[in-house]
């Protein structure tokens, strides 16, 4: 074997070396949780008050668990809130809808609410159940 020849299998060897790490690196990259980031800067001051309200939420937030699905005639706004697109004020609606109508007969009402449709029930109906 030449020169030449051997210059050519190294090039290929190399090169393969590097397309395997490269499928690798997409691979991993695919497997990361992807992490939203706001480009916002906010400067905040923390004190000794703060850091023990801090404290107490932090402890508050933690304390609702629920398992899933939640039953949508039982479950709390504090657990409606723990299920992705449901702030305070849309748990707040589930809730007072069902003690002024009575309980849900299937997860679909909640479309009686405004703000929610169809849509987003089917998004979140792995959470909920009645």
């Amino acid at each position: 074997m030449d020169k030449a020849e051997s210059a050519i299998q190294t090039r290929i060897i190399i090169g393969t070396g590097l397309l395997i790490l490269g499928i690798m690196i997409v691979i991993l990259a695919l497997r990361t949780p992807q992490i939203a980031v706001n480009s916002e800067t906010v400067s905040v001051s923390v004190t000794s008050e703060s850091q023990s309200t801090i404290a107490a939420t932090d402890k508050e937030s933690t304390s609702v668990q629920p398992d899933y699905p939640l039953d949508i005639n039982t479950a709390t706004a504090e657990e409606f809130m723990t299920i992705d697109g449901i702030g305070e004020h849309k748990a707040k609606l589930i809730v007072a809808y069902r003690e002024q109508y009575g309980d849900y007969s299937n997860i679909y009402e909640l479309t009686k609410i405004k703000g929610i449709t169809a849509e987003y029930v089917k998004s979140i109906e792995a959470y909920i159940t009645v």
